[in-house]
């Protein structure tokens, strides 16, 4: 018989069935709030005159009811392990006797009556009517099973009050086991709601896992937070032990001229470093003590629980559910930080003229800041005149645990106007960390701001912000020529992926990308196009960064990356006279406008043909000689029908949707307007527009790029 209990015992951990207190198997467990077993009679001796008691694991002080430790809760989940590994031989091979007869060798067991019988008990037993309906199973299948399922053969708890029936019933309103005379006498419905044991406990097996999960985390959390804990004690050691070292070493240096002064001063500053690092440890090791207590909890209730739900029966789970649900969310409530509660930095900071200070150094708790530690964020590029500026001051590295000293004392912040005055610029903490340095731009032009703590410059400084006007011009792009940085005929303008302003310069037959500020001018030579020289009208750009041009001399478009390689050429032989052209932001398809056909043509960006749509005329969906075209956010496609001094708007498809404005110079009303894009914002605006705030302007009679302010 001892095959399948063995089985089952290794499941078990040894020490989980050994009181800690004798150090022998249970006897009449009792279990703790804590969660903790213990023999009755070994506690027993424990309660002391005010009838309370102390755990000897943890440490935990109890009210013992009545002074009567019989009064504490039965772990009848461990006493059931403990008393049948006892009784059926799990420490021993020889075969058992029956206990129906007391003289027949064991042949089978009898699950309902939780007891081993020979052949001869067996036979009256399937046949009498109180007992037939028995399971009752060979002692091949019981160690089986319990080798495999151990608690579907645990033998049945009885009642206490009732010594001679078995529990089956779970009352949840008292939160007690129960046998059926006592659903009867003491727990009567409707005041009582009770249940068979066998469901209560599946379905409290599901909220148990749950807790035992958290437990695990838990377990897991202050098991890290431990080492977290031991790691920041190691470091606080060392930067003590390297501070001592050096205050000592610089002691030694001068004890000879001043040795009683020096001495006396020394012992000062040891004790002032002594108590910090003392006080650090004594808080790091309390914290450790606290993770260590809370995660024995965990562990602890986790393994009892696992256990329990493992090899225990529904009996022995709901008999154990109150005190344990109890204790679990006492452990999961139970708030102890993880992280350290202390920094580790201890510094020893020496001062070499002991005769004018008098002192040999000072001891610093915290870091002091270092310009290195510093950069300058949220920079504004172009900022408005009158516009009230902010730019932050920054820890590069924020996630550092470490405190550093840092005041707006040291640090100095400095604005540089076009005009060369210097203005002291205010910081103000934000309290987190950070520093903002607000200022109010008031001149136009270049405006140079420094930033230096303790004297250095922080990274990043200085800084140039360049403060532009609220609107209207504000530079011109470029001077008539065909040298590089000169433009003859610029037609379309857009804005690169980088920002930069892309120009077709049309009758220098290429393309150029200037930066916002008119710097940076670079050449861009398309060639091997067609018959002609390629003469760019429009551009616009893909997501993948492909450069679209309308090509008006080989009437197509062509394709090309953005150092001016061509990829592909479409639209040949159905275009008449490309103009505007861009890609729409939703399906992706390229849109074409056709000059002498007052048509859209819509092309793949593969250059496969799609449809058109459009006529000459003055109605509706008709146009006469537009030039350019843009596409909203919501993928409407708006074109400035440039004769008939309107603006007319149509969906992706080509159906028209309305239009507006007429013929004039006053409010709503358009003289032959050429291009349109749209702001920030969703308005419209009849030129070409910037995300960086910008309307950018291709003027080709003056030859030149001019950048307005919105």
């Amino acid at each position: 018989m001892a095959s399948g209990e063995s089985n089952l015992l290794e499941g078990v951990n040894e020490n989980f069935l050994v009181c800690g207190i004798c150090t022998e198997k249970y006897r009449q467990t009792k279990m703790l709030p804590c969660l903790h077993n213990y023999c009755s009679p070994c506690l027993g001796k424990l309660v002391d005159k005010d009838r309370r008691l102390q755990c000897p694991l943890c440490r935990r002080t109890y009210d013992v009811p009545d002074g009567d430790v019989a009064n504490l809760p039965d772990n009848t989940f461990v006493d059931g392990l403990v008393e049948q590994f006892k009784q059926h031989g799990v420490e021993s091979d020889k075969p058992g006797i029956c206990e129906g007869c007391e003289e027949g060798v064991v042949t089978q067991w009898c699950n309902d009556c939780g007891m081993y019988m020979c052949d001869n008990c067996t036979r009256p037993h399937r046949k009498f009517r109180s007992t037939r309906t028995h399971t009752i199973m060979s002692l091949d299948e019981y160690r089986s099973t319990k080798s495999t399922d151990p608690a579907s053969v645990q033998p049945p708890l009885f009642c206490s009050r009732h010594k001679d029936n078995q529990i089956k019933f779970y009352c949840e309103t008292c939160e007690a086991t129960l046998c059926l005379e006592c659903t009867a006498v003491s727990h009567p419905r409707p005041e009582h709601k009770y249940r068979y044991l066998e469901e209560a406990a599946t379905d409290f097996k599901e909220d148990f896992k749950e807790m035992t999960d958290q437990l695990r985390v838990r377990e897991t959390r202050d098991s890290d937070g431990k080492a977290k804990v031991e790691k920041r004690t190691s470091s606080l050691e060392v930067f003590y032990q390297k501070a001592d070292g050096k205050l000592e070493e610089h002691t030694d240096k001068i004890v000879e001229t001043t040795t009683n002064q020096i001495r006396g001063k020394s012992k000062g500053l040891r004790t002032t470093l002594k108590n910090e690092y003392e006080k650090r440890k004594t808080n790091l090791n309390a914290q450790w003590k606290e993770l260590e207590c809370s995660e024995s909890d965990a562990a602890n209730a986790r393994e009892f629980a696992e256990n329990l739900m493992k090899y225990g029966n529904a009996a022995q789970l709901m008999t154990a559910k109150k005190g344990m649900t109890s204790q679990i969310q006492k452990i999961l409530a139970n708030e102890v930080k993880a992280e350290p509660v202390e920094d580790d930095y201890l510094e020893f900071q020496p001062m070499d003229d002991f005769l004018t200070t008098q002192t040999l150094g000072t001891i610093l708790t915290t870091e002091l800041a270092t310009s290195e530690m510093y950069e300058l964020r949220n920079i504004p590029k172009f900022p408005r005149k009158k516009e009230n500026i902010s730019v932050s001051l920054t820890r590069i590295d924020a996630s550092l645990p470490r405190n550093v000293a840092m005041a707006t004392s040291d640090i100095k912040a400095e604005m540089k106007t076009p005009d060369n005055n210097a203005i002291a610029v205010k910081v103000m903490d934000n309290r987190d960390g950070s520093f903002s340095l607000p200022y109010q731009c008031k001149v136009l032009g270049d405006h140079q701001l420094s930033v230096s703590v303790h004297g250095n410059p922080v990274v990043g400084s200085p800084v140039t912000i360049k403060v532009i006007p609220q609107k209207g011009l504000i530079r011109k792009i470029g001077e008539r020529g065909s040298g590089v940085g000169q433009l003859n005929g610029p037609y379309g303008v857009t804005l690169t992926k980088k920002g930069d302003v892309l120009v077709c310069d049309c009758d220098n037959q290429r393309l150029q990308s200037f930066s916002t500020l008119g710097t940076n001018p670079r050449v861009i030579n398309i060639t091997g196009v067609g018959s002609k020289p390629i003469k760019p009208r429009f551009a616009c750009i893909s997501e993948n960064n492909e450069i679209f041009v309308t090509d008006e001399n080989n009437k197509q478009v062509v394709v090309c990356d953005e150092n001016g390689k061509v990829l592909r050429c479409f639209g040949k032989g159905e275009l008449t006279a490309p103009e505007g052209i861009v890609i729409h932001p939703i399906n992706g398809r390229v849109y074409v406008l056709d000059y002498s056909s007052c048509c859209v043509r819509i092309y793949t960006q593969d250059g496969k043909s799609v449809k058109s749509f459009g006529s000459q005329g003055s109605g509706p969906g008709q146009f006469d000689y537009p030039y350019g075209l843009c596409c909203d956010r919501a993928g409407r496609i708006i074109i400035p029908d440039t004769n008939n001094h309107r603006v007319q708007i149509f969906d992706a498809d080509g159906n028209h949707l309305y239009s507006f404005g007429h013929h004039g110079n006053g409010d709503g009303e358009f003289n032959r307007p050429i291009d349109a894009a749209e702001d920030m914002e969703g308005n419209l605006i009849i030129s070409e527009h910037g995300p960086s705030g910008f309307v950018i302007v291709a003027e080709s009679s003056g030859h030149c790029i001019k950048v307005f302010a919105q």
